[in-house]
């Protein structure tokens, strides 16, 4: 990224594999991208890995501490996002969205451990998919 009056400007797809990547290695292909353009373009980037991890944890605290880049969910990031100055690197572009699934047992015993845990995400991720995390 170039520094341009004081501020970071924003980047392309193709100069984003060119940056220090922090890679989520329980992901299928952490190190390669899709990105949609607004237009519906679609741009598969193969990031340069500077690092992987299999936790959540420690991949947004290298983050954080300016490790790198890397993708991470709304929810897991939503802590991160709110204590750290961030910079949405590609605004006009977007990642494929995913889902959150709760698979259970067949029947109609459900434990009350897991009714509580499914009712507690629908409510945490509704209200966290509501907010305007980045500028």
């Amino acid at each position: 990224m170039q520094a341009e009056n004081g501020e970071m400007t924003k980047m392309t797809s193709e100069a984003l594999s060119t940056h220090d990547w922090l890679a989520l290695g329980l992901l299928p292909s952490p190190r390669q991208w899709t990105f949609i353009s607004q237009e519906g373009i679609q741009r598969t980037v193969r990031m340069r890995s500077r690092l992987s991890t299999d936790t959540i944890t420690l991949l947004k605290r290298l983050v954080c501490d300016g490790g790198g880049i890397t993708v991470l969910d709304t929810l897991s990031a939503a802590s991160a996002l709110a204590s750290v100055q961030r910079i949405h690197l590609l605004p006009l572009w977007q990642l494929a969205t995913g889902g959150t699934y709760a698979v259970n047992p067949p029947g109609h015993l459900i434990s009350t451990k897991a009714r509580t845990l499914v009712a507690y995400y629908r409510a945490h991720c509704t209200d966290v998919s509501r907010r305007d995390m980045l500028p």
